[in-house]
Parts: C-alpha cells; structure tokens; sequence
C-alpha cells in the first residue's frame, strides 16, 4: 500500500515544463529525454491510458467471486497544420 502511495506522490510532484512547451499528457511515462516534447511541439501527441475494475460478490449463490476487467487505450493525436 505504500509503495503505491509513493509512486502517486512522485507523479503530483514531478518536475514539469512550461505549458505552452510541453505535452499537457506526460504522465508517468515521463518526457523521453525530451523526445516526447519535441514531437509535441511539431505536432504529435501520444496517451496510454490503463483502467482497472474489481467485483467482489460477498453474499449469494453457492460461492465468494471475485473478477476484474482491465481496459488499456492507446493514442496518438496529429496536428497536421504544424
């Protein structure tokens, strides 16, 4: 439980760039050694994104389920007129 406290404090607290110069989604992938701000700043954008669902049915039928669903979405968006 703390380690992921830790990693949520470090993605709030991380070092960010101007605004107008960066990626508005680095998240926690982080700037690529300034690849991803170069390619933003010509136009390219990149986001992954990661959901993750649990259900617990504690009370009915003949058994105790647990399932998950998991959802990873991939983008890119391209300003063309840069």
């Amino acid at each position: 439980m703390h380690k992921h406290l830790v990693v949520l404090a470090l993605a709030c607290f991380s070092v960010d760039a101007y605004a107008d110069q960066a990626s508005s989604s680095q998240g926690l992938l982080g700037d690529w050694g300034g690849l991803r701000t170069r390619l933003y700043q010509n136009g390219i954008d990149f986001q992954l994104g990661y959901v993750s669902e649990l259900a617990y049915n504690a009370h009915g039928g003949d058994r105790k389920l647990v399932r998950n669903a998991d959802q990873l979405t991939l983008g890119a968006t391209f300003d063309l007129d840069r």
